[in-house]
């Protein structure tokens, strides 16, 4: 089994509803359901398995001596002390050849909330096998990220952390830009607005991929 904790929208903010539509994937309720026919499969294979979320602290196996109810105790302690961030308007992109939304606008202590998030549980987490370290490396690493994955088991951390709403898995340009545009007509009426992190979500996965499911969810109760 294998835990993360992330942003979720609002399990009944119409966000929510269209991250699962164009997944086929209920990450809140741990269900399939439809997904849009206009969507193809081979774009969505790979975020499938996460659900439509924003990493906060990326996917462990608990060391040894820990078990679940501990670590949602943790997240909920956690929680109580940081306040939510407003995210902006979300806005689509390319990240290294997938689309996510990113959260240019994002108030500075969004940042702050995702490093808690990685330091203040990384006692939850057990050490990163060398497979999962070979894979992480694979897309090439600056020294930073090579620390960080040394260090916190995920490259992207700290001052490589980057908000984002994966969309996509890696696609060739004229793949992309269909499915940009796709995505864009679906997502419109969701993005319109702005966007508020407001809670931590633990998730959980039975078996290697297979999708993730949301098992608790904390409120952010901080000042």
């Amino acid at each position: 089994m294998r835990y993360a904790i992330y942003h979720l929208p609002e399990p009944d903010s119409l966000l929510a509803q269209c991250g699962a539509q164009w997944l086929g994937w209920d990450v809140h309720k741990g269900e399939e359901i439809t997904r849009e026919s206009y969507v193809r499969p081979h774009w969505i294979a790979s975020p499938r398995v996460y659900g439509f979320h924003a990493t906060l602290k990326a996917p462990f196996h608990l060391a040894s001596g820990l078990d679940e109810s501990l670590l949602i105790d943790a997240v909920h302690a956690l929680a109580g002390d940081l306040r939510p961030a407003s995210l902006g308007t979300l806005r689509l992109g390319e990240f290294s050849g997938f689309l996510a939304f990113a959260a240019p606008g994002a108030d500075m202590s969004l940042t702050s909330t995702a490093a808690a998030c990685v330091t203040e549980l990384d006692s939850f987490r057990a050490s990163a096998s060398e497979g999962e370290l070979a894979k992480r490396r694979a897309a090439g690493l600056n020294e930073t990220e090579e620390a960080n994955l040394a260090q916190w088991g995920y490259p992207y951390v700290l001052d490589r952390f980057r908000f984002h709403m994966t969309v996509t898995g890696a696609l060739d340009k004229p793949d992309r830009d269909e499915a940009k545009r796709v995505a864009e007509e679906h997502f419109a009426d969701a993005t319109a607005g702005t966007a508020t992190l407001t809670a931590l979500s633990v998730l959980k996965q039975t078996v290697l991929n297979t999708p993730f499911r949301e098992i608790a969810r904390f409120d952010l109760r901080g000042r």
